[in-house]
């Protein structure tokens, strides 16, 4: 059985970011209404602390929302030819067995301008329907070594967006 690891430059980031827009509510708000602060921010208005509580939970949303989208608790067991993804904040699971699928494809997905990051992307009915990212996942190999129970469909390159086709 092969777990996922999220310890990767990717999963780290988004987290990070993710606790730094929490912490900057909390400042914002302990500052507004408790006249504590923890770290100066501007707020001569309400209307500029409308903005500041309105432009900082929309930051964390964005981070919470595509650590919700790319990052899964992914496990592969080979002897029961499965593979199980669970979302790291809300309880959803999904079993997608070897023989269900069309096989796994590799390809390479850029975050930034500089960067490729090796990509395994689970296809079923000529979808993909499950992208494991080294961005966002550090055993990216030992994932690949788990699916072997699955038919390898070959390298195909990725275009601009990040998006791969199949056919």
């Amino acid at each position: 059985m092969i777990k996922a690891r999220h310890n990767s430059f990717g999963f780290w980031l988004f987290v990070g970011a993710s606790c730094f827009f929490a912490f900057l509510i909390i400042c914002t708000f302990s500052q507004w209404y408790f006249n504590f602060t923890i770290i100066k921010i501007s707020l001569e208005n309400k209307r500029e602390f409308s903005l500041q509580i309105f432009f900082m939970v929309a930051g964390l949303l964005l981070f919470i929302a595509l650590l919700l989208d790319n990052v899964k608790n992914v496990t592969i067991d080979m002897k029961e030819g499965t593979i199980m993804t669970k979302n790291l904040f809300i309880p959803l699971t999904s079993k997608y067995y070897f023989k269900d699928l069309d096989g796994y494809i590799d390809t390479t997905l850029r975050h930034g301008n500089w960067t490729s990051y090796k990509c395994l992307c689970l296809v079923k009915k000529n979808k993909i329907i499950l992208k494991i990212d080294s961005f966002y996942y550090s055993n990216i190999e030992e994932n690949q070594q788990g699916l072997k129970g699955s038919k390898y469909l070959g390298f195909r390159k990725s275009n601009l967006f990040n998006t791969t086709k199949l056919s």
